[in-house]
């Protein structure tokens, strides 16, 4: 069953957290594929998530998209297709995000792997059992050759000695097993005591679920289940990881894995994910689990900060932080985009987009009038009236103070300029790292 978070009035955050989010540039890049901007979702959630950017050709563009294969990447000339082996390197940036869509992570589980450790006694196993069988196979053709010897000529007194090795062969291979199991004990020991450092309290970490401390292990593998109401489509799941690594004097490490989903709906979908590599006692300090889809990060249970808004709270909480952010400023009105704007695209045929629309919006933001020529005798065509229903607006500031103003404006261009700006802005931060 999809669980909710519960609906509550929400706490006035800081204002530079929502001018964080104040026009997300994320919302403006994607191209979502499902929900069009006619269906008004009941409620919105405001939680802290991570823009998954990935280095290709010597630039970080945002992941949108992932199958088995390749990442779906949103470059400068629209969404490119890149095989995962060309990927350089990712980059996570975290900070509060808006979504309309949610998904339920449920049934968390956690476990330790010991990928080294298993391949080596693995391999001395395999090379020892090996040596073992042929031992074996040869003693037995002599103890077959030597009961047809005495079968046809009867006991000698040479038989005795060779009766002697073979016993003493047999005991040296059973020797050979128990050094082979001893070895395997005691080498798991050594590891075990070999930094002397203890596990981490259980009260410092921060981990959607149970997991003990394995001194032996250089890998983590989690396992869940992941629904959704919505449909969902080029899902994938990341997760990202904090530890201690005690070979570094207790260095904090990041680890990070993307997990390719495919599509996502009511069913629910089991999904495993393994971080391999991680240095022998790596003692797991945090765990962040991420999921995207349809171009976006969803909302879901495991999101940190999570917050279930009303269309007007989080329109309430972005004027206000449009306010702060513009004290003593003079502007004309600012458009907020409530919704995903791939679904306009989909809505909308390119004239749609391309057409004038002229508003007029008074001090608290309301929408007086909507016109298709600054002379507000043309009305705008049905289907773009309709697109705008997730269209919101900040009001016109003089020296600060709200007014009435207003705006012209073509949905083509409003987009077409948002992405040029988050391209920008995502190059300067990634550049000043």
């Amino acid at each position: 069953m999809i669980q909710h978070p519960s609906s509550r009035r929400p706490t006035i955050r800081l204002f530079a957290v929502f001018a964080a989010i104040l026009l997300p540039t994320w919302l403006l890049e994607a191209k979502p594929k499902s929900n069009s901007a006619s269906e008004a979702p009941t409620q919105h959630f405001l939680f802290e998530g991570s823009e998954i950017l990935a280095s290709f050709d010597g630039e970080f563009h945002r992941v949108v998209g992932a199958d088995r294969n390749s990442l779906a990447l949103q470059t400068e000339s629209g969404i490119q297709t890149v095989p995962i082996r060309q990927i350089q390197g990712y980059l996570t940036k975290r900070g509060m995000k808006t979504s309309a869509l949610w998904a339920n992570i449920d049934k968390i589980r956690a476990s330790s792997q010991r990928v080294a450790y298993n391949k080596e006694m693995a391999e001395l196993q395999l090379g020892t059992a090996s040596s073992i069988r042929r031992r074996e196979a040869e003693l037995e053709l002599e103890k077959g050759e030597l009961l047809i010897s005495q079968a046809t000529l009867g006991r000698r007194a040479s038989d005795a000695a060779r009766e002697s090795k073979i016993a003493d062969e047999s005991d040296q291979i059973e020797n050979l097993r128990d050094v082979i199991d001893e070895y395997s004990k005691e080498r798991a020991a050594d590891l075990e005591q070999g930094d002397g450092h203890k596990a981490v309290p259980a009260s410092a970490l921060n981990l959607p679920f149970d997991y003990d401390y394995d001194p032996l292990a250089d890998g983590l593998q989690i396992k869940c289940v992941i629904s959704s109401p919505d449909s969902i489509e080029d899902a994938f799941l990341t997760v990202t990881c904090r530890y201690l690594d005690v070979r570094q004097h207790r260095k904090v490490v990041e680890a990070f894995e993307l997990k390719p989903i495919g599509a996502l709906g009511k069913k629910p979908q089991k999904v495993t994910v393994q971080l391999r590599n991680l240095p022998t006692g790596f003692q797991l300090i945090e765990c962040l689990i991420d999921l995207y889809g349809n171009g976006a990060e969803l909302a879901t249970n495991l999101s940190p900060k999570l917050e279930t808004l009303s269309e007007e709270q989080l329109y309430q909480h972005f004027l206000a932080s449009y306010l702060t952010q513009n004290r003593g400023a003079t502007r004309p009105p600012q458009i907020v985009l409530l919704a995903q704007p791939g679904d306009m695209q989909k809505q909308l045929t390119p004239a749609e987009l391309q057409q004038d629309i002229h508003a007029e919006i008074d001090k608290n933001g309301q929408v007086i009038s909507l016109a298709a020529d600054d002379s507000a005798t043309r009305e705008i065509a049905p289907r773009v009236s309709a697109a705008l229903r997730f269209v919101r607006f900040f009001p016109s500031l003089e020296n600060g103070e709200p007014i009435d103003g207003l705006i012209t404006f073509k949905l083509s261009v409003l987009l077409q300029q948002k992405g040029r700006q988050a391209k920008s802005k995502l190059n300067k931060e990634t550049k000043s790292q």
